[in-house]
């Protein structure tokens, strides 16, 4: 396994068309950057790209309709006070000792173009 900043050094030396890799990025500016994101903008940029991807692509279809499926689960989230401050905790085990984060997890999907369409995650 490769460190973190030996990545971002390969990453930008392969976009930048050099055959050697000089730090442009640190992992430390990575991690900060990362930070500053906001989980709707994954949701936006996945319905654009779907958006997109029916206007422009020839898509397939069933008897004239996309067809759908849907699923949802229950997920173990890290421990941590971020999540349990946004999931909250539950009691686990037989005798409910066990205290641990969790989410519902839910995803719209179509199966025949393999394009996730909706996902979701709530307490």
């Amino acid at each position: 396994m490769r460190s973190l900043q030996r990545e971002l050094n390969d990453f930008y030396g392969k976009i930048l068309g050099e055959d050697y890799s000089i730090q442009q990025v640190t992992k430390g500016a990575l991690s900060q950057s990362r930070a500053k994101l906001h989980p709707e903008a994954f949701s936006e940029l996945n319905a654009e790209a779907a958006r997109t991807f029916y206007e422009q692509a020839p898509y397939r279809q069933w008897k004239g309709h996309r067809l759908l499926a849907s699923d949802g689960s229950t997920c173990v989230l890290p421990n941590h006070k971020t999540t349990s401050k946004e999931f909250g905790i539950h009691q686990m085990g037989r005798t409910a000792d066990s205290d641990r984060c969790m989410a519902t997890i839910s995803m719209m999907y179509d199966v025949l173009n393999l394009v996730t369409l909706d996902g979701q995650i709530d307490k």
